[in-house]
């Protein structure tokens, strides 16, 4: 004869299944859905017979999840997490600022909360860090060595319960740390006006202004301060005595002038200025002539020509 018995076969809990490592993805603004793979005992379930899925919003960078529901054979449903990190950085500019400084600025990612930017001194194995808000778009490093080669990279992070999940770093950027320092005058040139005189040089490209330094005979040694490739002095010239002036460019670092080497010497002679045209009044048998005064001159030579070409010399003091 033969019995019949009847029995349920217990459907398995999904947790008792192994489940794939979900990676961090990056945010794109649509709704991210990365795929699983599930397994019992090794063998790989087959998606809509033994199990479901379904997706939260996973739009914004943060935490979202993926729910695998169990069919047929398995039963009740399991969450898993993964993050949604900020989209890879582009590093816009990596320049000198200051002297020992370089400011890298880099175009902001949506839905981060702040930014790493990571720099490393050639020849050194370690890399060093720095952080800042999701408020700005650049940051200056400090304390480099200048003259010295560089790489710069930058990446987004996202704050999920006090924890900082990073995307991909951008491309690495190498640059070197610059010397401030202004290159040398050069042109230096000067125009002679009475007791005036007037120095030109050449422009010079990222400098915040010149220092024109003028040896004055017997009185010392003079500073004057411009933002121009130019500076006119008054009242300075004596006749017949020698001067040197040199000038040197700036660059204001940390508050502080940062100077260049001075240009060449300029040498010269203040001469004596070209007396004006004077006016004549006859009196009589009298004769007076009278001009402007005429800037340094110490005296006067007249020169007068009589009918018949007779020259006649007079001096007067100034």
């Amino acid at each position: 004869g033969t019995i019949t018995k009847t029995f349920t076969i217990a459907k398995r809990g999904v947790s008792k299944l192994t489940y794939s490592k979900i990676s961090n993805k990056s945010y794109t603004g649509k709704q991210i859905k990365p795929s699983i793979t599930v397994k019992y005992n090794g063998r790989t379930l087959t998606k809509g017979i033994s199990y479901t899925v379904s997706y939260g919003k996973n739009k914004s960078t943060g935490k979202a999840t993926i729910k695998i529901t169990g069919k047929g054979n398995y039963t009740g449903s399991i969450t898993k997490t993964f993050y949604i990190v900020p989209k890879k950085v582009t590093i816009s500019s990596a320049k000198s600022s200051a002297k020992k400084k370089i400011t890298v600025k880099y175009k902001k990612v949506t839905g981060a909360s702040g930014y790493q930017i990571a720099y490393q001194k050639s020849g050194s194995k370690k890399w060093a860090y720095t952080t800042v808000s999701s408020k700005s778009a650049s940051k200056t490093l400090t304390k480099l060595t200048s003259k010295k080669n560089y790489k710069v990279k930058v990446r987004a992070y996202k704050t999920v319960s006090g924890q900082k999940v990073y995307g991909a770093y951008s491309v690495t950027v190498k640059f070197k740390g610059q010397d401030m320092t202004p290159k040398q005058v050069t042109g230096l040139t000067y125009k002679l006006a009475e007791t005036k005189v007037t120095f030109n040089w050449n422009r010079m490209e990222n400098v915040d202004g010149y220092e024109v330094t003028l040896v004055v005979p017997k009185n010392g040694t003079y500073t004057y301060d411009t933002t121009n490739n130019s500076k006119t002095l008054n009242n300075i010239v004596i006749v017949n005595a020698d001067y040197v002036a040199t000038v040197k460019a700036y660059k204001i670092v940390d508050g502080k002038k940062l100077y260049g080497p001075a240009s060449k010497e300029l040498r010269f002679r203040g001469g004596v200025n070209t007396a004006s045209k004077p006016t004549a009044t006859l009196s009589g048998t009298n004769l007076t002539l009278k001009w402007p005064v005429t800037k340094a001159a110490e005296g006067y030579e007249i020169l007068l020509t009589a009918p018949g070409g007779k020259t006649y010399t007079y001096s007067t003091s100034a």
